[in-house]
C-alpha cells in the first residue's frame, strides 16, 4: 500500500519535549508506513499533549478524527481516553504510534490500549518471571521509567522496529518497578518481531542480588533444557563450562559452582539468567514419605518370575 501525508501536531508541549520530537520525526522518517510533516493547528492525525496544558483539553474536545496523546512525565496524568508516551519519548515508541495511527481512528476513545489485565507495581524481575512463565499470546505492553516495550510472552518476542541493542537494554536494568498491561495486538500492527532473550538473559544476571529465582529451590538438580545462544547473549568465559556441566547431567547450585571454580553467587546468576530464558530443567526431589519406584521390586521380581516359569514349560524346559 503507497505511503500517505500524515500530518503531527503537538500542543502545549515543553520545549525539550517538542525540541526531541522535531529531531526524532527527522531520523525516523524512513522507518515509518508513511510520510510524516508537522502542522500548526487542530487539524492533524497525531496530537501529542502536554496533559497539564490547557489547551490539551481544548485538542482533546476538537479532535474529531485525530488520535490524540498524551506526553506525560512522573507524576503526571494522561489526559483521559488518551494513550500516554512516556517522556523522554524513544524512537522505537514513537514509530509504532505513527505506524498505528491509521488503525486507531474512529474507535471508542480510550479503547486501542486500554488494559485488559494490568499488573501495577511488581519489581522488573518478578514481572518478567511471572509474565514469561504464563506463557500468553496476547500482545503486553510493559511500561517503565525507561520506556515500553511491547512483547508477546508466548514467543518471548518483543514487537518493535528494531531488536533491543545493548543502549537500549541498560536502561532496563535500572529500573525498579514496571506496569504491565494487555493490549490490543492492532496497536502496534507494523512492528517486525525479535528476541527478547537478550533483555531476559541480563535480568536474570544482574537484578536476582546472589538469590535464585522462585521455582528454582535450592539444592536441586538443575540441568539445560538447550545451549544458550552466546553468539547473542552477553557471557563470561565460564559460563562456557557452567552450560556444559549443566548439559551433560543434573548438578545443584554449589556443585555447580565447585565444579566450575567460581563463586556460588555466580552459579546462582547463571542459573536464574538461564530460568529467565525457559532454558532450565529442574528436577524435583521426591517428596518425603513417598514410596521410591524400587519398592515395588520385589512384586515384579514375582510377577516375572512367573512368566518365565510359563514359558519354560511350554517349551518342554526344566525350572
Amino acid at each position: 500500500m503507497p505511503s500517505r501525508d500524515r500530518k503531527l501536531a503537538t500542543v502545549g508541549l515543553l520545549l525539550r519535549d517538542d525540541l526531541l520530537l522535531h529531531s526524532l520525526v527527522q531520523v525516523i522518517r524512513t522507518k515509518t508506513e508513511d510520510e510524516w510533516a508537522f502542522h500548526n493547528g487542530f487539524e492533524a492525525d497525531v496530537i501529542l499533549c502536554n496533559p497539564d496544558s490547557s489547551l490539551s483539553g481544548v485538542a482533546l474536545r476538537r479532535a474529531g478524527r485525530s488520535v490524540c496523546v498524551s506526553v506525560v512525565h512522573d507524576g503526571q496524568e494522561p489526559l483521559p481516553g488518551t494513550k500516554a508516551l512516556r517522556a523522554p519519548i524513544k524512537s522505537v515508541e514513537l514509530i509504532a504510534l505513527l505506524n498505528a495511527a491509521p488503525y486507531l481512528v474512529g474507535r471508542d476513545r480510550g479503547s486501542p490500549l486500554d488494559s485488559v489485565e494490568t499488573h501495577d507495581g511488581k519489581d522488573i524481575v518478578d514481572s518478567l518471571l511471572e509474565l514469561m512463565r504464563a506463557k500468553s499470546p496476547d500482545l503486553h505492553a510493559i511500561e517503565s521509567d525507561a520506556g515500553t516495550l511491547f512483547v508477546t510472552p508466548a514467543s518471548r518476542s518483543l514487537s518493535a522496529a528494531a531488536p533491543l541493542a545493548e543502549a537500549d537494554i541498560l536502561p532496563w536494568l535500572g529500573v525498579g518497578r514496571v506496569r504491565i498491561r494487555r493490549i490490543d495486538r492492532q496497536s502496534v500492527p507494523h512492528a517486525e518481531s525479535h528476541s527478547l532473550d537478550k533483555l531476559l538473559w541480563m535480568v536474570g544476571l544482574t537484578r536476582t542480588e546472589g538469590q535464585l529465582l522462585p521455582g528454582v529451590p535450592e539444592g536441586t538438580k538443575l540441568k539445560l533444557k538447550r545451549w544458550p545462544d552466546f553468539g547473542k547473549l552477553a557471557h563470561e568465559t565460564f559460563h562456557f563450562r557452567m552450560a556444559a556441566l549443566l548439559a551433560r547431567g543434573g548438578h545443584t547450585v554449589e556443585q555447580l559452582a565447585a565444579a566450575s571454580s567460581r563463586p556460588v553467587v555466580e552459579a546462582r546468576a547463571f542459573v536464574n539468567a538461564c530460568a529467565m530464558c525457559d532454558l532450565l530443567r529442574v528436577d524435583m526431589p521426591v517428596a518425603a514419605g513417598v514410596p521410591a519406584p524400587l519398592a515395588e521390586a520385589p512384586r515384579d521380581r514375582r510377577h516375572y518370575s512367573s512368566i518365565l516359569k510359563t514359558i519354560r514349560s511350554a517349551l518342554g524346559l526344566r525350572a
